[in-house]
């Protein structure tokens, strides 16, 4: 089916209760970023974390929030009997890592670690003073130049999420 171009209206902008219009993007943007990384274990996915986060810093002026998936799950271990401790080798924690946030996932819901992401997020953000009203986050968001990084998912539910909540920022 071929759509002539010039035959399609363009949208009239709608009139927002502030006086400003949804079709003004400009007043929309922010320069707040939302990245995740994604990896197979072992495969460096928090080197490249720790390197976008340096370049973003010294390159454009970020300030950076780095959430680690796997600092949310530990604390799930021993509730789960797979606690998390020093006498682990490498390879035993990132599998029972693995398995928590499996059983998380399972128990849970598929983007249950996400939620526990965007919910550290917004902890931060009240942490720095980052919505309108103040420390109690009772506003929107403020626009700040602060980047979010995410390291890592594991599900594509997940990356649903970080996008049904962050839109173009993810």
């Amino acid at each position: 089916m071929s759509v002539n171009v010039k035959s399609l209206r363009r949208p009239t902008p709608t009139t927002l209760p502030q006086g400003g219009s949804v079709l003004n993007v400009s007043a929309r943007r922010t320069p707040e970023l939302v990245l995740a990384f994604v990896g197979a274990a072992g495969s460096g996915v928090t080197g490249v974390a720790k390197a976008f986060e340096k370049a973003l810093s010294e390159k454009f002026g970020y300030t950076s929030n780095v959430v680690k998936v796997s600092d949310l799950i530990a604390p799930f271990g021993a509730a789960l009997g797979k606690p998390i401790d020093a006498s682990l080798s490498r390879a035993e924690r990132i599998e029972r890592l693995q398995d928590i946030g499996n059983s998380l996932r399972k128990n849970q819901s598929s983007d249950h670690l996400m939620k526990l992401c965007i919910e550290r997020i917004a902890k931060w953000r009240v942490e720095k003073d980052g919505y309108h009203g103040g420390a109690g986050g009772l506003g929107a968001a403020l626009p700040k130049r602060w980047v979010h990084i995410v390291d890592e998912i594991k599900h594509p539910d997940e990356a649903r999420l970080l996008r049904d909540v962050y839109g173009d920022l993810f």
